[in-house]
């Protein structure tokens, strides 16, 4: 799957070689790996469908991972927004928080990808960035539909890999009055093919 989901993204393979490095480097010294989530997982996980520019962070280390990533070209920004950048690659990264999901999350979920021998890079379960993603759509008045676009597309891609009961929790945890069978309706209505 990495390298389905890299084709034509080479700035984004690279910035995830650092992070695997990073993330190497923090287990050496007996610090938690970082898990990336947000648009940066969904990229990934839609074979680059959604695109992003920066990759959200979960640690709770975020002194000790900034500081490996300073060590692997990253800086402050220029324009004095949060996080870090790289440059060259063109790519931010910013700690979101410290627990996934502040704490809804579960590690169990987390996929563990290899991109080159020895590199991995842990990534959001699909499931919780699924139903992260309904959360974002519902959060706001009218429906988000890209948001919501983004967890069928999610769902659709990887339905095979999909721990059901366990997205039906999440869903119903992080999007209150949201149901499995709602976002099913929801993926069965979306148009096209995936």
């Amino acid at each position: 799957m990495a390298d389905d989901a890299l084709q034509g993204r080479q700035s984004f393979k690279d910035a995830l070689l650092i992070l695997a490095e990073a993330s190497r480097k923090l287990e050496a010294q007996g610090v938690a790996r970082p898990i990336l989530v947000g648009g940066a997982a969904v990229e990934f996980y839609t074979a680059a469908r959604f695109i992003s520019g920066d990759f959200g962070i979960v640690t709770p280390s975020q002194d000790k991972l900034e500081a490996v990533l300073r060590e692997l070209g990253f800086e402050t920004p220029r324009d004095g927004t949060r996080g870090l950048q790289n440059y060259a690659l063109n790519i931010g990264i910013e700690v979101v928080g410290s627990r996934l999901l502040d704490g809804m999350g579960s590690i169990d979920h987390v996929s563990r990808i290899e991109f080159e021998p020895g590199f991995y890079v842990d990534f959001i379960g699909v499931e919780d960035l699924i139903a992260d993603r309904v959360a974002q759509a519902d959060a706001t008045s009218r429906l988000d539909r890209d948001r919501l676009e983004q967890a069928i597309v999610l769902f659709k891609m990887l339905v095979d890999r999909i721990d059901r009961p366990y997205l039906s929790h999440q869903i119903e945890q992080q999007a209150p009055g949201r149901s499995l069978e709602w976002f099913e309706v929801e993926v069965y209505a979306f148009p096209g093919k995936i």
